[in-house]
């Protein structure tokens, strides 16, 4: 059963970002401390870094996609150039893996801004998204069970762009996007002494409250009732009671269509009585659930992303434990 110390745990910090800010602007604010600048691997180099094409090549550096470069300055930001390959096949890929290679490079900074020129043959807004998806997912740690965090906390990325209404679409789109990857990470990174099946539930509930969501959390009396034997089935070695966990998305007015999602959430996945080596690919049997932690993080990022079609969600929770009552190779389940 979960400790008293799991049950005041929270093992999604990416739930409460309200520290990071992610803005647009036309110019880099003078907070920032560095700032990334978008060079392919032929074309003109942004006249920002300071450095003609064949400087930047003996120093080693081509343009090809995720390579950097920090150029030291007098005065102002660190300014970090950031391949993008080439620039006639430049999509929102690459550019995705460029802000994530820019946030790498600025590990030690706090204040970060990426500037979209040099990217024209991707639209403003895909752009926009994709650099924010690639900074903010490259900047992701798991420290909630750390005494203290891995590197430098994020506090604001600025995506700046001459057209900042396009821009500012795409950075919140890219904002649901990373997030909904961010929880899904979290979930699947939250040991399982502190994230069973019950307390999957619960966050469920929590985040449905904030985004709009219908839950329906069934305990194992339920689903004894609707018969659902093969989840049963798995749990009948388990300490831990199972949950399935049902999600409901309404968009505003009528639906364009309607979707189903349903995802595994193995909280642990032992073998049951057909047991598994205790080496490191064993150790990992936490992340057995994240299939329904796909689940829950896509559902949590519709509203944002003013989805049209219904979408309702399943989390299938339980452990899979070896004990005296648990169900045996051969045996017979009713579902």
């Amino acid at each position: 059963m979960a400790t008293d110390a799991a049950s005041s745990f929270t093992p999604t910090p990416s739930l409460a970002q309200a520290n990071l800010t992610i803005a647009t602007a036309t110019s880099v604010p003078r907070a920032t401390t560095a700032v990334g600048l978008l060079a392919g691997t032929s074309g003109s180099v942004p006249p920002q870094i300071g450095l003609a094409r064949r400087r930047l090549t003996a120093m080693g550096f081509d343009g090809e996609i995720g390579q950097t470069l920090a150029v030291p300055a007098a005065e102002g930001p660190v300014l970090v150039a950031v391949g993008i390959g080439s620039p006639t096949a430049v999509d929102a890929a690459a550019l995705r893996r460029a802000g994530a290679a820019f946030a790498r490079a600025a590990g030690a900074h706090r204040q970060l801004a990426i500037v979209l020129d040099g990217a024209e043959g991707v639209e403003v807004d895909a752009a926009a998204q994709a650099v924010v998806e690639g900074v903010v997912l490259a900047r992701y740690r798991y420290d909630p069970l750390r005494n203290e965090p891995q590197g430098k906390t994020l506090l604001r990325l600025t995506v700046v762009s001459a057209d900042r209404a396009a821009a500012t679409s795409g950075r919140q789109r890219g904002r649901a996007f990373a997030g909904a990857t961010q929880l899904a990470r979290d979930l699947a990174n939250t040991p399982h002494s502190h994230l069973n099946a019950s307390r999957l539930g619960d966050v469920a509930v929590e985040l449905g409250r904030e985004r709009g969501l219908s839950v329906e959390v069934f305990d194992k009396e339920a689903l004894v009732e609707l018969g659902c034997g093969g989840l049963l089935g798995v749990n009948q070695g388990s300490a831990e009671p199972p949950r399935m966990i049902k999600l409901t998305y309404r968009p505003p007015g009528d639906p364009s269509g309607r979707l189903a999602l349903v995802g595994k959430g193995i909280m642990y996945d032992s073998g049951g009585i057909a047991l598994k080596p205790g080496d490191e690919v064993h150790a990992q049997m936490k992340n057995d659930m994240s299939g329904a932690a796909a689940v829950l993080a896509s559902m949590s990022a519709l509203a944002q992303l003013r989805c049209q079609s219904q979408v309702t969600g399943y989390l299938m929770c339980t452990d899979n434990m070896p004990s005296g009552t648990a169900l045996a190779l051969g045996d017979v389940i009713t579902m």
